[in-house]
């Protein structure tokens, strides 16, 4: 940091006026014969009116200018708005000295102390001359909101960026550590948005390297309800390995809460819908060698695009595939890497790829190909939650033993008819797929009634159909 005399930090003790002592300190010693324009007896008023004249003051000029807080409190109202625009205005016309002083006032930010006048500091200007240079820019961007305390901009600022905060410090030339950095840092989790991007969520962990750990485990607790699915292979999900697993060293986990714990062990068995969307094009691909005929395939397509039209709504969404799927696609993709399950051989798990959606306030459970079975539509419950996504592994043959509050099947006009169920449960498509809220005839009501009869004649227990999808 610079040492150049114009500007002293931290605040100095009181000390005597120049004018009262001897010589070389003060008085009429040759090698002070200017004293006198050094002097604190000189009043603030009488150097911003040479200011506003000459445009030019001493270096010492400069640091009483800068620091008589006193002095500026003494002024009235339009004298305080004259001084103020007088410095700033100065300051202004010369680059080099503001952004000596803006670098002055973050390094003492960043040991907690600041010796610029009040008036000053609450005046300090944000808009900059067009010429100044776009280093000198940021610097006063920085400086403003940190004399400001407007902690959570100076984070937003940093992160658009996209650099740690305390690269961005060091690329102008800034102090990078201390309490200012710690301070900006503290609001790392409250500007990111509900379902943050890798980036946003990389630099969330670069800027707990400045927090105590009972301040990350509160970010952390926060931030763990925003975030829908961690992509494999993040700096994230190595953060979050490295820390906060029960096996970590030095682990974040005994500190969170139970709810906390649930969500993240549920990062492990999520996936997008995207990737959902992904593997089932590629199982289409293959369907020569993957055995699906064309009724099959049909109805895929069919449920994939039903299901993408509320991905929206999507707070979480696991997958499963069973295991002749995935050994169709195990040479075409990192399964493993894409959060997708593969289920262990058994009749149930053989018969179909399977998707919770967690959506709203509920959970919906849907088998992709065959339309024996039904979908599946439970109330939230923290249960039931921790079986869907707080297990490691879980398959068909579990889903069976579930109670459904709801089932529908996939005759009749079923994505109408469950479109129209959803918006009854506040769940609606987004807007291409608001096609399917158009009111049902009157023969189309009549063929639901009729496919509805005909699917569930017989059977006692209309859940059965949803566990095992057959009519026992």
């Amino acid at each position: 940091m610079s040492n150049s005399p114009w500007f002293i930090e931290p605040l100095l003790p009181e000390s005597p006026k120049l004018s009262t002592m001897m010589p070389p300190l003060g008085g009429s010693g040759l090698e002070l014969k200017d004293a006198g324009s050094y002097s604190s007896d000189k009043s603030l008023l009488d150097m911003l009116e040479k200011l506003e004249n000459t445009g030019v003051l001493t270096e010492m000029e400069w640091i009483l200018v800068l620091r008589l807080d006193e002095q500026y409190r003494s002024l009235n109202k339009v004298q305080l708005n004259a001084a103020t625009q007088t410095v700033w205005s100065a300051m202004l016309k010369d680059e080099e000295r503001f952004t000596k002083l803006t670098s002055k006032l973050v390094g003492g930010l960043a040991r907690g102390y600041i010796s610029l006048a009040e008036a000053l500091t609450l005046s300090f200007p944000r808009e900059m001359p067009h010429e100044f240079r776009q280093a000198t820019k940021r610097k006063a961007r920085l400086t403003s909101y940190l004399l400001s305390k407007e902690y959570s901009q100076c984070a937003q600022y940093i992160l658009d960026q996209r650099v740690s905060i305390m690269s961005y410090f060091l690329e102008l030339g800034l102090d990078a550590q201390g309490e200012h950095v710690q301070k900006i840092a503290s609001h790392a989790e409250s500007i990111l948005p509900v379902d943050p991007s890798t980036h946003q969520l990389t630099w969330w962990c670069s800027c707990q390297e400045h927090l105590e750990g009972g301040e990350t485990v509160n970010q952390l607790e926060q931030l763990l309800m925003k975030i829908r699915v961690v992509s494999g292979r993040t700096p994230f999900e190595a953060w979050i390995t490295n820390r906060c697993l029960p096996d970590s060293t030095n682990t974040y986990w005994y500190s969170l809460t139970q709810k906390a714990q649930l969500k993240l062990k549920s990062f492990f068995n999520v996936t997008e819908y995207s990737t959902v969307s992904k593997v089932f094009d590629l199982l289409i691909e293959t369907s020569d060698v993957g055995d699906l005929n064309e009724h099959q395939i049909r109805n895929l397509r069919s449920r994939i695009s039903f299901w993408g039209h509320y991905t929206h709504e999507f707070k979480r969404v696991r997958f499963f595939l069973t295991e002749r799927s995935s050994k169709l696609l195990g040479q075409r993709v990192n399964l493993e890497d894409l959060r997708v399950q593969t289920m262990q051989r058994s009749y149930l798990n053989d018969q179909s790829e399977i998707c919770i959606f967690d959506v709203g306030e509920y959970f919906i459970v849907e088998r992709f190909i065959g339309s024996q079975f039904d979908l599946g539509v439970f109330e939230k419950t923290e249960q039931l939650e921790r079986t869907l996504f707080g297990r490691n592994y879980l398959d068909a043959e579990d889903i069976s033993k579930l109670e459904p509050d709801w089932v529908h099947h996939h005759l009749a006009h079923y994505q109408r008819r469950f479109a129209q169920f959803l918006r009854r449960l506040g769940i609606s498509p987004n807007k291409s797929g608001e096609r399917w809220l158009k009111p049902l005839k009157p023969d189309e009501l009549a063929q639901i009634d009729e496919s509805r009869e005909r699917h569930y004649r017989g059977v006692l227990d209309k859940t059965i159909l949803f566990k095992t999808g057959k009519r026992y």
